[in-house]
């Protein structure tokens, strides 16, 4: 499995204001791209075409301590993305079964961010941190018997006659970032933005963002 991450989160909509205590959440969805692709997953039957990375998904989840801080508003988040790089179905003749290899890559990163800039309802923010970066590899055959939920292939990376089909690999990196926010309507909790973050092992994660802020 493979793997990539990283965070940041806005405070939106308001002014700057004098310093005042309180939490404040914020939970967003992410949908965009990663790239230079990790290594992808080959193809059995055709071993000179690789997967293609699919599009980057994750979210974040945020804490907002403080109005201001740093001179801006200062928040802990954890964000997470994953990637799908290729998966194959083929017929393994040794085995006399259909089989499956999946590629996945993701990271996780907890993060600190501030505000660096907040008109109205827009605002850009910056974050940083450490990030861990899975890039995993399985392997699947057919079952005999489908089960309920009508899947076809079961990982069998738990056995270990098939331990040399599957691998994984983490590495922890540092992680910076900037995002813009705008909230949808004034006054309202929903906003749209875009976040980048560039990973320390020459990796780059954007995407868009959809966002509640819980007030």
């Amino acid at each position: 499995m493979l793997v990539v991450l990283l965070a940041s989160t806005p405070v939106l909509a308001q002014p700057a204001s004098p310093a005042t205590t309180g939490v404040r959440v914020e939970v967003e969805g992410h949908g965009g791209a990663l790239w230079p692709q990790p290594p992808r997953v080959i193809d059995p039957s055709e071993q000179d075409r690789p997967a293609t990375t699919t599009a980057a998904v994750g979210g974040r989840f945020a804490l907002y301590f403080t109005d201001r801080g740093l001179g801006g508003r200062l928040k802990l988040q954890i964000t997470g993305q994953y990637a799908a790089i290729g998966s194959f179905d083929y017929f393994d003749l040794f085995l006399k079964s259909r089989a499956r290899t999946e590629g996945h890559w993701f990271t996780v990163t907890p993060a600190l961010g501030v505000d660096l800039f907040r008109l109205g309802r827009i605002a850009v923010t910056a974050h940083a941190g450490p990030s861990l970066v899975g890039e995993m590899t399985t392997f699947l055959l057919e079952r005999a018997h489908p089960d309920e939920d009508g899947g076809d292939f079961e990982n069998v990376c738990n056995l270990s006659a098939f331990e040399n089909n599957c691998s994984d690999s983490y590495r922890g990196v540092a992680a910076l970032g900037l995002s813009g926010r705008g909230v949808v309507r004034r006054g309202g909790s929903w906003y749209l933005g875009i976040d980048y973050t560039w990973l320390s092992h020459d990796r780059h994660i954007l995407v868009g963002t959809i966002g509640w802020q819980i007030r």
